[in-house]
């Protein structure tokens, strides 16, 4: 604190002690009320700070573990633009080899619909995803006309996997062709928090058919008997 010093003799300096003593005691009382509640303002600020990041860091999430955990590692598919908006579908299950993934559908930071899928694996976790995708609103346009539309997918000889999106309207979605044994799974609506949006779905469609490779596995002149045409699907409406 800055103080302004003039020098005086003995006797003035205790006539000037005494006289404003009474004033210091109750400076130091106001003081110390002033710090008192300055110290209770600053810890409110503090807990309302940490309670703002803490929601903040909850809203970046899709809401399945698995698929925070996949961006994170991922680096959000392309920086910070590929991160989540917030939270996504409810993820639908789905095994896969070895494993159960859960598949969902988020909006990204782009304002980008996406799919992405992982599963807990050995301490760590293992999936992917389209990174990327329509804006919210093109997707919209495009699941009124369509009604469903898939853009993945993963080949195997006991398993095919697509997946993509569904109008949130349809209630169902058959595969017209081609043959296979055909299941689909649908999580409920969603709507991308972006303007233009409506409610979707995210889509898997799976074919459990086994393509016979022999004992030995996939040979190199066997993938081509992998990969399967894309489904022809067939969305049902609800009334």
């Amino acid at each position: 604190m800055n103080s302004a010093h003039v020098d005086h003799d003995a006797i003035a300096a205790l006539r000037a002690e005494l006289v404003s003593a009474a004033g210091r005691g109750i400076a130091r009382r106001r003081r110390r009320r002033r710090a008192a509640t300055a110290t209770a303002l600053a810890a409110a600020v503090v807990l309302l700070a940490l309670a703002a990041g803490a929601a903040a860091v909850a809203n970046l999430g899709t809401g399945v573990s698995a698929i925070d955990e996949l961006l994170d590692v991922e680096h959000g598919y392309g920086g910070p633009g590929g991160l989540p908006a917030g939270r996504g579908t409810e993820p639908v299950d789905v095994r896969i080899g070895d494993g159960v993934y859960r598949f969902i559908a988020y909006l990204n930071r782009r304002g980008e619909v996406v799919t992405a899928y992982a599963e807990p694996h050995r301490g760590g976790v293992r999936g992917g995803g389209s990174g990327g995708g329509p804006h919210a609103a093109d997707l919209a346009r495009t699941l009124e006309r369509r009604g469903a539309v898939l853009h993945g997918s993963t080949h195997g000889p006991e398993q095919r996997v697509w997946w993509g999106y569904a109008d949130g309207s349809v209630e169902s979605v058959r595969v017209s062709v081609p043959a296979g044994e055909w299941i689909v799974k649908m999580s409920p609506p969603w709507r991308p928090p972006a303007s233009g949006a409506r409610p979707l779905r995210v889509l898997v469609v799976i074919d459990e058919a086994d393509i016979d490779v022999g004992g030995d596995g996939v040979q190199m002149n066997e993938a081509d008997r992998l990969m399967q045409p894309m489904p022809k699907l067939e969305p049902v409406y609800g009334n």
